[in-house]
């Protein structure tokens, strides 16, 4: 009996070690773990960089284009006409007259004495209404007043701009096609590009015909004052004849005169 007892006892016992030595090493594990987990929770401290913002650049002010200064053809004045015209002729001008349609001659040059127009060069061209003709009010200008402009080349050549349309244009080319001035510009009331290239040529054409019935008739003219004056030559020295012949008429009365008288009285 008592070793019965006793063998119990002692089963009891190792059972309560073993139990023991397994929750003991549960536990270290356990906290192994926990501690394990607890330093990879853990984040190092990692300096973390604030992000520093950039001084926005402040835009500097882009310079401004200085004001082109363009030269000029006439005088300033308030009223004048004024047009920026360029020369694209080929050929510097060196002087730029104006004149009224109904006049025959241009008046003096408006550029600057010793100043040349260049090629390729941009200028602002003024021209006063009442400078060569009447003084107008503005609504007349383009009604009953017209321009020609004529402008002289680098090598003595002139070229005129007929009807130039002052009052519809701010802006123009002068060109130069055949030895025929012309001039490209928008008209300021169509807002359409306009080129007087073959106006130029009717007008030239016009003003050949004109000088060729003109000439014939100088011609006609010449060629009849150059009869009547034949006429008159022949007429006179007709004339002279006639006069020579009565002379030599009373010549001969007086000769026979003679004789008579020496046969009469001998």
């Amino acid at each position: 009996m008592n070793k019965k007892y006793l063998a119990v006892i002692l089963a009891a016992a190792l059972a309560a070690s073993s139990l023991a030595a397994c929750g003991s090493s549960s536990s270290t594990e356990t906290a192994s773990s926990s501690s394990s987990a607890e330093a990879t929770a853990t984040p190092t401290a990692e300096a973390t960089a604030t992000a520093t913002p950039t001084a926005t650049a402040t835009p500097t002010a882009e310079p401004t284009e200085a004001a082109v200064e363009y030269g000029i053809i006439g005088t300033k004045a308030d009223g004048a006409y004024e047009v920026k015209l360029t020369n694209d002729i080929g050929m510097d001008v060196t002087a730029v007259a104006i004149k009224t349609t109904d006049y025959d001659e241009f008046a003096d040059s408006i550029l600057a004495a010793g100043e040349v127009f260049k090629n390729g060069e941009t200028r602002i061209l003024y021209c006063e209404p009442h400078e060569y003709g009447e003084e107008l009010a503005d609504d007349q200008k383009i009604l009953t007043m017209g321009y020609d402009i004529k402008v002289t080349l680098a090598d003595g050549a002139e070229l005129t701009l007929h009807a130039f349309p002052f009052g519809d244009i701010t802006e123009g080319t002068i060109k130069l096609s055949d030895g025929i001035a012309y001039l490209e510009y928008v008209s300021t009331s169509t807002n359409q590009t306009v080129s007087t290239l073959e106006a130029e040529k009717a007008t030239i054409a016009a003003a050949e015909a004109a000088a060729a019935v003109a000439a014939a008739e100088a011609a006609a003219a010449a060629e009849a004052a150059e009869a009547v004056e034949e006429y008159y030559e022949e007429t006179t020295e007709s004339y002279d004849d006639s006069s020579d012949y009565s002379d030599d008429s009373s010549d001969t009365d007086d000769d026979e005169g003679c004789v008579t008288d020496g046969l009469l009285n001998p």
